[in-house]
C-alpha cells in the first residue's frame, strides 16, 4: 500500500485535444485557490459540479489538504498559471511553491461552468534507477506485448529466461494504487527487479500495468462502483489465459505473485480458476484494510515530534475507519467515497475473509513478511500462520531486515526511506525460485 495518496478525484478526460480556457476561470480559479489556503473550503463548496459534490465534502477536503502540507510544508507562492482545454473540460494549473516541493493546484471546470475535479499534484521527484547486483543480462530477455482484458488494454513485458524451453511462468499482482509495471514507489522498482531476478533463474515473468494507471481517469462510471474485480482480478485472470496460450511457456506451471493488496487478493483469485499451481504472497495483509490505513497513520504520528497536521489527518481517519465499519448495503446510498476510495470498494472487501479463503486451497502457498515493514506488519503474518498452521501446502518465510517492499535496511522504517536507491532482496528471490521449481 501507498503510505500517502493525495489525488482526490479522477475525472474522465479525454487528452486529445486543447484550446484557450475563458478568461474568468482564471479569476475564479485565483479566488478558490486563496480560499484553499485559509482552509475555508466550505465557500468553494457552491462551485462544484453535483457529482464532484456527492463524492467528497469540506471535511475531506481539509484533510486532503493537511496531508498535502505534512509532504511539501507551507506553501509560498505561485509560480506560473497555465490553462488548457480538455475535451469538453477548461483546466487551470496553478504552478506552486512549497517549502520542500513544488505543486500543481488543478481545477477542472465542466461545460456548466461547475468545477468537475480538484487536484493537489506534487512534483514528482526524479530518480536515477539502478540495476541490481544479481541482474545478468546475458540470462534473460524481454519481450513487449499487450494484456487485454474487453476493452482495457494494458501494456506489459514478459521476461523470458534465456536457453530454457518452455519454463514456468510467474505473474506479478500490484498493491494497492494505480501502479505502474514495475511497482514503481519513489526509488524502488521491486517488480523490475523480481523479473529480472527470477529470469536469471530460469522462470518467465509477466508483469503490466495496472488497469487505474491508464485508465482510471477514462471510466468514470467505472471508478464510482469500482471494486477489486475491476480494479486488479480481471486483468489477473486475463493474464493467466494470456500465458497459458503462449507455446514458448509451459501451460502447466503458472504461478500468481501479489504484493501487498495484491498478495491479500490471491486466494480470492485461486478461487476463480484451476490453471494455476502455487500462490506466493508477499506483504500481504490479512486484517482489514482500513485496520492497516489506520494503523499507518498511528505509526507515523506517534511520539512528540509528530506535527499537528499529522495529528489531526490520524484524528479524522479514525472517524473515517468507524464510517466503513458501520458500512452497509442499506446506508451505501447515503454515502460518498470514503478515504478516497468508493464506497462500493469497501462493501466488496467487507465479504471476504482471506485467510479463512486461504485455508481451503489444495495449491502450494509461499507467505512472505519482512519485520520491518510498517505498512504490513508481523501482526498480519501472524494471523496467517495461526490460520493455516494446518494447512501443510502452506510455507512461511520472514525476514529480519527488510520493509514493506523487501528492501534491507535497519532500524524503524519510514516512507522517506523508499525515496532511497534500493533493491528486491537477494535472498527472497532465491526463495521464491525454490518455492517455484522444486517446492517447499
Amino acid at each position: 500500500m501507498k503510505p500517502f495518496a493525495l489525488l482526490l478525484i479522477l475525472l474522465a478526460l479525454d487528452l486529445t485535444t486543447y484550446s484557450q480556457v475563458e478568461t474568468d476561470y482564471l479569476k475564479r480559479s485565483e479566488q478558490i485557490f486563496t480560499l484553499v489556503r485559509a482552509k475555508e473550503f466550505g465557500k468553494i463548496m457552491a462551485d462544484f459540479d453535483s457529482s464532484l459534490a456527492k463524492q467528497v465534502d469540506s471535511v475531506r477536503l481539509l484533510s486532503a489538504w493537511n496531508s498535502l502540507l505534512e509532504r511539501v510544508g507551507n506553501f509560498v507562492k505561485v509560480t506560473e498559471t497555465t490553462t488548457e482545454k480538455v475535451g469538453k473540460h477548461d483546466v487551470v494549473i496553478q504552478k506552486s511553491e512549497f517549502e520542500k516541493r513544488a505543486v500543481d493546484f488543478k481545477l477542472v471546470y465542466g461545460e456548466n461552468g461547475k468545477i468537475k475535479g480538484i487536484f493537489f499534484v506534487p512534483e514528482v521527484k526524479k530518480f536515477v534507477f539502478t540495476n541490481p547486483d544479481y541482474l545478468d543480462s546475458s540470462r534473460f530477455y524481454e519481450k513487449r506485448m499487450y494484456l487485454t482484458t474487453g476493452e482495457y488494454r494494458l501494456p506489459a513485458i514478459l521476461t523470458m529466461p534465456r536457453n530454457v524451453v518452455r519454463p514456468p511462468v510467474l505473474i506479478l499482482v500490484h498493491g494497492s494504487g494505480p501502479n505502474d509495471k514495475d511497482e514503481t514507489v519513489g526509488n524502488t522498482k521491486i517488480f523490475r527487479d523480481i523479473s529480472v531476478g527470477l529470469a536469471a533463474q530460469g522462470i518467465a515473468v509477466l508483469r503490466y500495468d495496472k488497469r487505474t494507471r491508464n485508465y482510471g481517469s477514462r471510466m468514470p462510471e467505472l471508478m464510482r462502483n469500482l471494486t477489486v474485480k475491476e480494479e486488479t482480478m480481471d486483468d489477473v485472470l486475463s493474464a493467466i489465459k494470456l500465458v497459458k496460450q503462449d507455446s514458448t511457456l509451459d501451460a502447466g506451471r503458472v504461478y500468481l505473485a501479489g504484493h501487498s493488496l495484491g498478495g491479500m487478493l490471491l486466494p480470492r483469485i485461486a478461487m476463480q480458476t484451476k490453471d494455476i499451481s502455487g500462490l506466493i504472497l508477499m506483504a500481504a495483509n490479512a486484517r482489514p484494510m482500513e485496520d492497516l490505513m489506520l494503523e499507518q497513520m498511528n505509526y507515523l504520528s506517534a511520539g512528540d515530534s509528530a506535527s499537528e497536521e499529522l495529528v489531526h489527518m490520524r484524528d479524522s481517519m479514525q472517524t473515517e475507519v468507524a464510517r466503513i465499519k458501520k458500512l452497509t448495503k442499506s446506508n451505501a446510498q447515503d454515502s460518498i467515497g470514503i478515504l478516497g476510495i468508493p464506497v462500493s470498494y469497501w462493501l466488496d472487501l467487507k465479504s471476504y475473509d482471506q485467510v479463512a479463503s486461504a485455508s481451503k486451497l489444495k495449491l502450494p502457498i509461499l507467505i512472505l513478511q519482512g519485520n520491518r515493514d510498517y505498512q504490513v506488519t508481523l501482526s498480519d503474518f501472524a494471523l496467517w500462520q495461526s490460520g493455516l498452521n494446518k494447512n501443510k501446502n502452506v510455507s512461511f518465510r520472514s525476514y529480519e531486515k527488510l520493509n514493506h517492499f523487501f528492501i534491507a535496511g535497519e532500524g524503524k522504517s519510514h516512507p522517506d526511506e523508499y525515496d532511497n536507491p534500493g533493491h528486491f532482496d537477494k535472498q527472497v528471490i532465491d526463495d521464491m525460485s525454490t518455492f517455484i521449481l522444486k517446492g517447499f
